[in-house]
């Protein structure tokens, strides 16, 4: 049931109102002379307006491309700002690791040099000239400043396709909204 009536003025014009205006006083759109809106009961007896349009001189309604527009940039919107939320929670995880320890590791390893008599030093080149130096490691603050960087850029590409997505969704809301010129 529609909330809308139509309320006839003396001048023969009709005057919209709802049923929250009823047991008050409302100026005709075509004379301006104040027209009484009757009770819920009385509004019954008056004719049921017709759905209004669009402002704007849009339908109002909803195409399939419309609301495939709407909900699809919604979805990604969402998703996308979920994932650039995750890959921020992980850079905020690696980042306390990516302070630069090189100079406390070679005073450390210096001093472990320092400290070996000769004959500790002899074995130690003879183990190295057997087995080589060993597989070259990366140190673990380089490889969680590599990664704090990777999560960052992926944030950012993320937020960056949530505002795609979003903007999409808004130009659904407001598509056919525009006045004809």
């Amino acid at each position: 049931m529609s909330d809308q009536y139509l309320l006839p003025c003396k001048c023969g014009a009709k005057v919209r109102v709802g049923r929250a205006q009823s047991g008050q006083e409302v100026a005709c759109s075509a004379c301006g002379k104040p027209v009484t809106v009757p009770t819920l009961r009385g509004l019954r007896d008056l004719e049921v307006a017709p759905a209004e349009a669009a402002p704007g001189g849009g339908s109002g309604s909803w195409s399939r491309s419309r609301g495939g527009l709407f909900s699809g940039g919604l979805v990604v919107a969402l998703l996308a700002f979920l994932f650039a939320a995750y890959q921020l929670w992980s850079y905020a995880a690696v980042s306390t690791m990516t302070t630069d320890y090189s100079a406390e590791v070679s005073e450390f390893e210096e001093a472990q040099i320092d400290d070996m008599n000769p004959s500790d030093m002899y074995d130690m080149w003879h183990e190295i000239e057997k087995h080589g130096i060993g597989p070259k490691r990366v140190p673990i603050w380089v490889a969680a400043q590599d990664a704090a960087t990777d999560y960052s850029r992926q944030a950012m590409i993320a937020a960056a396709v949530g505002i795609a997505g979003a903007l999409a969704a808004l130009g659904a809301v407001f598509l056919g909204r525009g006045g004809n010129a």
